[in-house]
């Protein structure tokens, strides 16, 4: 009985480690497409305008490190938009069942 008990436990903790891989990545993924994207569309200074929501004007005297905070602040957001996704999919079958129009459509939502 022991043995069964651990068992469930590893594979518990495989699928966890899945879930937070799966957030991870496809947050990552989304946030790159959408950075690059604004960038191409509006110029490279995007990350400034980012990091000027939490530092305010000075965020656009540039600098690598409000360029960096930018950056991050926009993966932070996509990454926590990929886990809230991934919680409400859990109550909302349909979001598992026909993940192709629900992503899509949420990621337009969410942009």
């Amino acid at each position: 009985m022991k043995q069964h008990s651990e068992q469930d436990s590893a594979s518990g903790q495989g699928t966890q480690s899945n879930v937070l891989l799966a957030i991870g990545v496809g947050g990552l993924i989304a946030g790159s497409v959408d950075l690059l994207q604004a960038c191409i569309l509006f110029g490279w200074t995007i990350p400034l305008a980012v990091a000027g929501g939490l530092r305010g004007a000075a965020a656009f005297q540039g600098g690598v490190g409000n360029y960096i905070l930018g950056v991050f602040m926009q993966l932070f957001i996509t990454v926590s938009f990929a886990a809230f996704y991934y919680a409400a999919s859990r109550r909302l079958r349909f979001l598992t069942e026909h993940p192709l129009v629900c992503g899509l459509a949420y990621g337009a939502a969410a942009d």
